[in-house]
């Protein structure tokens, strides 16, 4: 009786095991074309196999909204992940997106919250406020859990991927060109770095404190 008890958990062991060492870390860098960091990129491994990556459980996401701006500046989002914005300031805002991603629009007054926006489609969500034109931010809704934002330091790293031939792409609220950019990489080399040719941000209050 209890060899039969400990055979499922051997093999469950071993099968966390064999999938533990199927898996890598991958390393991520993004500068720009001077070697400065690149804060706020957003970089996603996609499987060149075509196979359909996990979709990982569904998250409330918060952007709030201080001193007149957005934060955080971009928010990255998995396909059915929600979205909710919060008034933390002491004046009215209205928060607007034309994307074709998802179009949306709502008054918050002080201290207001909104209802939870689902968002079925991958792409960008540039999110503006049609009373404080200087706030900006960006929603990216991602297809594959294998994804990072950069932060200060313009490093980080994306665990738990299998092993094997990826799509590694980068985008930048002002990456200069259209699209984002993409290389072919193998995780067992375990790290990719992106040189992003960025354009000037525009000046505004909601950039300067929280880029």
């Amino acid at each position: 009786m209890r060899l039969r008890l400990l055979m499922p958990i051997a093999l469950a062991c071993a099968l966390v095991t064999s999938q533990t060492a199927r898996a890598a870390d991958v390393a991520v860098s993004v500068t720009d074309q001077g070697g400065a960091p690149a804060k706020a990129a957003v970089v996603t491994l996609t499987p060149l196999d075509g196979k359909p990556a996990p979709p990982p459980a569904a998250v409330r996401r918060i952007i709030d909204q201080k001193h007149e701006a957005f934060v955080p500046f971009v928010t990255v989002m998995w396909r059915n992940d929600h979205l909710v914005f919060k008034n933390s300031d002491r004046t009215r805002h209205h928060v607007y997106s034309f994307s074709p991603i998802k179009q949306f629009e709502f008054v918050l007054d002080p201290g207001q919250t909104s209802q939870p926006l689902k968002f079925d489609k991958a792409g960008v969500v540039a999110i503006g406020c049609n009373i404080h034109d200087q706030m900006l931010a960006y929603a990216v809704i991602v297809q594959t859990p294998w994804s990072t934002l950069t932060p200060d330091d313009g490093r980080a790293t994306i665990a738990g991927v299998p092993k094997g031939k990826y799509r590694a792409s980068v985008w930048h609220p002002y990456l200069a060109g259209d699209g984002p950019a993409d290389k072919v990489i193998d995780t067992e080399v375990g790290a990719v770095s992106f040189a992003l040719d960025l354009k000037t941000p525009r000046k505004s209050r909601g950039h300067e404190r929280h880029y």
